[in-house]
């Protein structure tokens, strides 16, 4: 048997602390038997159903915390350029927690968001540096969030797939029905916009904390003119309703155009046009 050495051992300390807090944010999470680069695999819910994407978590533990700030407040740490490439290209996101043993808390960073591949190309650096920022702190309210990072990215590429699939059929001259709209509604229904009713769905109400919010942002627009008061309206209440639903998780520019066409179908305009 392998001997247990005391890397081990804060390994493992810092591994089961992170899976506590992700259980806490009530997602189920396994340990990965076979180390290819990712510790926990992590799948999320909303509403009792599964996710379609998933995270991964990859956990580092250490009992010295202070070797690894730098004079700006961050934390740093060196890992495997290939690793830190593969993690930014997976299409489901991957964490990185850099954990405080003695200090029973961690922080996180998304090497999507820190690895500069033209860099790796350039150089052939064997190791990058991940920098954890004091403020990305890994608790339940941190891994929700990251779960609604990860769902928005999803719809995001889908969104982008169907647009590039309809582009495709118009230049051969096909009828097939869009998917966008579907995509539209569901992720209406996802983040709470409307409430599909009927089975199967055949009508949907809009929520009336969505409505109340465009109503409030129409009357704040009365200098435009109405088309442009329209958008101005109902882009303002996606970005104000998505943030309070999801946290702040990063909205994909793509997906706000979704939703705003989504809202303007979905709310009854007649009724609001000339308010304020």
């Amino acid at each position: 048997m392998p001997k247990r050495t005391r890397q081990h051992v804060v390994g493992d300390r810092a591994s089961h602390a992170v899976q506590e807090i992700i259980v806490r944010a009530e997602f189920a999470v396994e340990t990965v038997q076979n180390d290819y680069g990712e510790d926990l695999l992590v799948q999320t819910s909303h509403a009792d159903e599964i996710d379609a994407s998933r995270l991964w978590f990859q956990v580092k533990g250490t009992e010295h915390i202070a070797r690894h700030r730098r004079h700006s407040g961050e934390l740093a740490y060196s890992v495997p350029y290939a690793h830190a490439i593969k993690w930014a290209r997976s299409s489901d996101p991957v964490v990185v927690v850099l954990w405080d043993v003695p200090g029973e808390t961690g922080y996180f960073a998304r090497p999507v968001e820190q690895v500069d591949e033209w860099n790796y190309l350039q150089t052939h650096r064997k190791t990058t540096t991940l920098l954890f920022s004091p403020s990305d702190r890994l608790d339940v309210d941190a891994v929700r969030k990251l779960a609604w990072a990860s769902r928005l990215k999803r719809y995001e590429l889908l969104i982008l797939a169907a647009r590039e699939s309809e582009h495709s059929r118009h230049l051969s001259g096909s009828d097939r029905r869009s998917l966008s709209p579907i995509l539209a509604l569901d992720l209406l229904e996802l983040l709470g916009f409307v409430e599909i009713q009927g089975s199967p769905p055949s009508a949907y109400r809009v929520n009336p904390i969505v409505r109340k919010a465009f109503l409030a942002h129409l009357q704040r627009s009365t200098e435009l003119g109405d088309r442009e008061r329209l958008y101005d309206a109902t882009y303002s209440t996606v970005l104000e309703v998505v943030a309070n639903v999801t946290d702040e998780a990063p909205l994909p520019i793509v997906v706000v155009r979704v939703l705003g066409e989504a809202l303007i179908g979905a709310l009854d305009l007649k009724q609001f046009m000339g308010s304020g």
